[in-house]
């Protein structure tokens, strides 16, 4: 493990547990907007710094 990936790992060690779940709260209307997703067959959705990968695994689903 490289040295950011590291800080990384000891910054968030806590809060990874709860990240998820306090994200709905600050992010009001995200879930929404990604139940709007209504890409084409063969359409590409790009999300950038999708931290834990919820979203697109809400989005896939």
């Amino acid at each position: 493990m490289d040295d950011a990936a590291a800080l990384m790992d000891r910054m968030y060690r806590h809060q990874r547990h709860v990240y998820d779940l306090s994200r709905k709260y600050y992010l009001a209307g995200r879930d929404e907007a990604i139940a709007r997703l209504k890409p084409a067959p063969g359409d590409t959705v790009l999300e950038i710094g999708c931290g834990t990968g919820r979203n697109l695994i809400k989005a896939a689903t």
